[in-house]
């Protein structure tokens, strides 16, 4: 939902969902790739792509995908290190894609190529309040953003006019909270408990949160872009 609402102030025909990889058996869609399903459904007039380095998991999704009439969606496989092969669009999108860890700037330049001059490059990601500290440098777990990290490294790959929010604040995290203290009983009862969840998550959408668990990013593509820095979204 705010990767959409962040779409809807921007100026946009196509975009790429990158890493878009596939959802549960139960979800919408029969399990397809939840974000460009949902952004497609809703922009019928646009053209969206999954893409994902995941073989599989794009035949996956291509199969679906023929179960349902959606024109303006299909899915391709993308390495987003070498992003050769897929034209270049108005926005890319990576979602839970980068989380600081060494190889994020080469991922978000590669979405740079795939965005033509004058688009933009939408991130979600982990917030990490406090700097990170590695206990054992090779562990790649993921350790999250601090705002001045992640405007470092979307402007290492190119990016300017930053503008970057806290999402899943305090009604996001309860209404993930609730969501999984429900799913352990069984798929009815997180279907029984899904309504009460997705209003409680509405509030994360509508009210600006002053810290929160993830990270939304926007950042201008290319040379007509204004003055770099970093500023919050609203």
């Amino acid at each position: 939902m705010h990767v959409r609402k962040a779409l809807r102030h921007l100026s946009w025909s196509s975009v790429v969902d990158a890493g878009c990889s596939t959802s549960g058996q139960v979800s919408w869609g029969g399990g397809i790739a939840l974000n460009p399903f949902l952004l497609a459904k809703f922009n019928p007039s646009r053209l969206v792509t999954g893409g994902d380095i995941d073989h599989g998991a794009i035949a996956r999704n291509r199969n679906l995908l023929s179960r349902h009439r959606i024109a303006n969606l299909r899915f391709s496989v993308l390495d987003l290190v070498n992003p050769g092969g897929l034209p270049v669009h108005d926005a890319v999108v990576l979602s839970d894609v980068v989380a600081n860890r060494e190889g994020d700037v080469e991922l978000v330049l590669g979405a740079s190529k795939l965005t033509r001059p004058g688009g933009h490059v939408i991130v979600h990601t982990i917030s990490r309040q406090q700097p990170a500290v590695l206990t054992n440098p090779s562990n790649p777990r993921l350790t999250g953003y601090t705002i001045a990290e992640l405007e470092q490294t979307l402007a290492a790959a190119g990016g300017s006019n930053i503008h970057i929010k806290h999402t899943f604040g305090l009604f996001g995290e309860l209404a993930w909270r609730i969501h999984h203290r429900f799913i352990p009983m069984g798929y009815p009862f997180a279907v029984v408990t899904f309504p009460t969840c997705f209003l409680i998550g509405l509030w994360d959408l509508l009210i600006p949160n002053r810290t929160g668990r993830g990270l939304l990013a926007v950042c201008h593509i290319g040379s007509h872009a204004g003055a770099c820095g970093c500023s919050r979204l609203r």
